[in-house]
């Protein structure tokens, strides 16, 4: 009887240890994935942000018309371009990082 309590007991303190460890990990993920929201948000904003510019030049802003006249707004296009392209494959990252740890919290 002694011996099958003894057996149970430590299941159940291998079972909160098993706990205790899921639930440092879950928190240590959690965080993690508000450091991945935030950095989401600012690769947003990059991201917009060159996207604008790219809109700016294909308009007749006074940008637009000052890259015309030096003759280098195909060249600046370019530029602005690999901006976006560079912008967007950041927040990709960071999006793909934040679905791998959402699916290891759900999975714990």
């Amino acid at each position: 009887m002694f011996e099958q309590m003894n057996t149970e007991l430590e299941e159940l303190k291998q079972g909160i240890c098993r706990y205790d460890k899921i639930e440092s990990m879950l928190k240590s993920l959690r965080e993690q994935l508000k450091v991945f929201e935030a950095r989401g948000a600012e690769f947003q904003k990059e991201l917009d942000k060159e996207q604008s510019d790219v809109e700016n030049l294909n308009k007749k802003s006074l940008t637009a018309i000052f890259y015309m006249v030096l003759g280098s707004k195909e060249e600046q296009m370019q530029k602005e371009r690999q901006e976006v392209l560079a912008a967007q494959l950041k927040l990709n990252d960071i999006i793909k990082q934040m679905e791998d740890t959402k699916y290891q919290i759900s999975k714990l």
